[in-house]
């Protein structure tokens, strides 16, 4: 999960890389004369292994898909994962203004309960036939995410947590390289009811020193053999200064 959440951030902030894009009419709902909209076209799945795919829980057939439209496509990012899901694709592009139904297509053909969209206008004012051979009127870069639920949370010794290394332009605020950069919580986690927050540091377990993302699970999985609460030591910011916090988690 961690791979992945970085691999968001870093498409939601690269300029739209596809260059010369065809830009769908209106008249088509959003879709192309072969029937392929845009949304389909640059659907970008992500590669997840058998252990993480056996834990997820995909559209039914009676479910209906929510759309989430967010201006903040970080802040609306931490909201879907906060809520227990992962994410299995994502899509970016230009068109016009989309109708919601192309976006809930392709949401079923992926089995995604969720879709966060990032709408942002790339034109500045409107254009005719003239100035744009795709006869374009209004212009927007688009970015969709799709999410399905992840029950992985909800095994025994599951944190609630997805983090990853820490952000480079954030580690002199902390002062370090190493540890484990807490991007989300998932709500009525372990990690949420111990008062774990987003954008705190793993840099212990135990007094086992976390180096980089994936000693935490391992720490963790050697340290509850002995233990079934851990000492987690957490760098939190507090008044724009690192301030080194303990935080004990029940596993009971």
């Amino acid at each position: 999960m961690m791979k992945i959440l970085i691999g968001i951030f870093l498409a939601v902030s690269a300029v739209n890389s596809y260059g010369a894009i065809n830009y769908f009419s209106d008249a088509n709902n959003g879709y192309s004369q072969s029937g392929v909209s845009n949304v389909s076209k640059y659907y970008k799945p992500i590669e997840l292994n058998k252990g993480i795919k056996q834990n997820l829980e995909y559209l039914k057939p009676s479910e209906k898909v929510e759309l989430i439209y967010r201006n903040d496509i970080h802040q609306g990012i931490n909201y879907v994962l906060s809520s227990g899901y992962r994410l299995v694709g994502h899509s970016e592009f230009l068109d016009r203004t989309l109708a919601d139904s192309v976006f809930i297509a392709q949401a079923k053909k992926v089995g995604a309960q969720r879709v966060l969209i990032h709408k942002q206008g790339v034109t500045q004012s409107s254009y005719g036939v003239e100035d744009d051979l795709n006869n374009l009127n209004h212009g927007y870069h688009y970015y969709a995410a799709f999410f399905v639920k992840d029950n992985f949370f909800k095994e025994p010794n599951a944190l609630g947590l997805s983090f990853g290394d820490i952000p480079l332009e954030k580690t002199k605020l902390y002062q370090r390289n190493t540890g484990a950069y807490v991007f989300s919580v998932i709500q009525n986690s372990r990690a949420y009811t111990s008062n774990i927050l987003v954008e705190d540091v793993i840099t212990a377990i135990n007094d086992k020193k976390v180096l980089k993302r994936e000693d935490v699970n391992q720490i963790k999985d050697a340290e509850l053999k002995k233990s079934k609460t851990l000492n987690f030591t957490i760098t939190r910011i507090v008044n724009n200064e690192p301030r080194e916090v303990q935080i004990p988690v029940s596993f009971n």
